[in-house]
């Protein structure tokens, strides 16, 4: 499936690219060479780590383990009672649940989990190279490739048994056929291949909703004589997910067509704690939590069935009551999410790690540059990827800031820092080769 063409170099990222000499990339300096790093460097990593004899599964972890135990799909536990649960896109727990089953609540079940999403994250350094090939030459594909098997957040990322191994592959696996589609061959197959990526990754991710009727809007506007293809771009993405929608309904007896966390996410970045993260300020970094009169109506919520819902409900209205009677602070708010969001979340403990915290706002600063010298293509060229970056950063302003809700378009934060580097790269290789200036005794032969 992945087979696009790469296109010709001259013709591909022509304001920047110097015109001068280019960079000779040395034999050895090739795609194969770069996933088997990208794999020794993952492998090292989990061994280094070893984080595989009774890891943290996030919430994940506890819905698997009572569906197993004939609790039923749920996570919250109110007054001794299970209630039903879509607080989490599910499928990480669908992952989870057959290999516990298999293989046991143990360290081989952790093992081949880690394993496979290591294999993911290799994946996502192979796709990364492709995309940017089509997207720019084969010197920036290879440096993207290289700058993403050797970036420490993505090297350590399989470690964690999280969703965001298997999202983040999935969502550029999506962005690579649209590319493809819209720069290279409007191939029907391509938007095929797109909207079952998307069908799966609403599983994944609830904001994921948008982005179907979001691509299928560029594809209209880039022509619309795409208006079919814009059509399966919704429509099976949407019947993809209807299975998981009608078992809401079944269950919450009310139509939820993804999860029911959108009340808390909006209230975590809209209330008189929030801080623009998920996080009180540092030195705390703890999650911030209800105040005494909020989680009393909370504990109050008998536990229905439609629990999750009540619960939901609850959190919105303070975020929108908040947000109503706070407009000096909401203002604040946007500020300190738009800095968080462009480079890092000051008030996470992990973030704040030299090892996550220096490659990343050093990938913010490159990529800015990638930006400032190839602006006139982002919304030509590179539109599908400029707002897929734009989308991403609205999601952060609208609810908070998370390390991981950047992560995800990092990838295409390397495919512009790669064509960056290469810039310069060629401009040093240019400087070096110009014929030097004459002397005076030259200039006088001369004229």
């Amino acid at each position: 499936m992945l087979s696009g063409q790469g296109l010709n170099s001259d013709t591909i990222m022509p304001s920047i690219s110097p015109p001068a000499a280019r960079a000779v990339m040395p034999s050895w300096f090739n795609w194969k060479t770069i996933l088997f790093i990208a794999f020794a460097a993952r492998t090292a990593t989990l061994l280094l780590v070893h984080n595989f004899t009774y890891p943290h599964f996030f919430e994940w972890g506890d819905i698997s383990r009572k569906y197993l135990s004939g609790r039923g799909f749920s996570y919250y536990t109110i007054n001794g009672a299970d209630v039903p649960t879509a607080y989490m896109p599910p499928a990480y727990s669908f992952i989870i649940q057959p290999v516990f089953r298999a293989l046991g609540d143990g360290p081989p079940a952790y093992i081949l989990l880690q394993v496979t999403q290591l294999l993911f994250g290799v994946l996502l350094v192979y796709l990364v190279y492709r995309i940017t090939r089509i997207a720019c030459d084969e010197n920036t594909a290879l440096v993207a490739a290289a700058l993403a098997a050797g970036y420490p957040p993505f090297i350590y990322l399989p470690s964690e048994m999280h969703s965001i191994n298997f999202y983040i592959v999935i969502t550029l696996a999506a962005l690579y056929y649209l590319f493809l589609f819209l720069e290279v061959e409007p191939k029907q197959s391509y938007v095929v291949y797109a909207a079952l990526l998307l069908g799966v990754l609403l599983y994944f991710r609830a904001e994921a909703l948008a982005l179907p009727f979001l691509y299928a809007s560029l594809l209209l506007y880039r022509s619309r004589r795409y208006w079919k293809s814009a059509l399966i771009l919704i429509l099976l993405p949407l019947f993809l997910l209807t299975p998981w929608t009608v078992r809401n309904y079944r269950t919450f007896n009310s139509m939820v067509l993804t999860t029911t966390s959108g009340g808390i996410n909006l209230w975590y970045g809209h209330n008189q704690q929030a801080t623009g993260t998920q996080r009180e300020p540092w030195p705390s970094g703890k999650v911030v939590t209800p105040d005494a009169a909020l989680q009393s109506r909370i504990n109050a919520l008998p536990p229905t069935a439609d629990y999750e819902l009540r619960l939901s409900a609850l959190y919105h209205d303070e975020a929108i009551k908040f947000i109503r009677t706070h407009p000096a602070r909401e203002a604040e708010l946007l500020a300190l999410k738009l800095f968080y969001f462009w480079t890092i979340d000051w008030n996470h403990p992990k973030a704040r790690h030299f090892i996550y915290a220096a490659p990343t706002l050093l990938l913010v600063a490159v990529f800015w540059l990638g930006i400032a010298v190839n602006g006139r293509d982002l919304f030509g060229r590179y539109l599908i990827l400029t707002v897929t970056l734009l989308f991403t950063n609205l999601i952060a302003l609208v609810f908070f800031v998370l390390p991981r809700y950047r992560l995800v378009v990092e990838p295409i934060m390397i495919l512009f820092s790669a064509g960056a580097i290469v810039w310069i790269w060629n401009a040093l290789i240019a400087l070096g080769t110009r014929p030097a200036e004459p002397n005076v005794e030259q200039r006088s032969l001369v004229l």
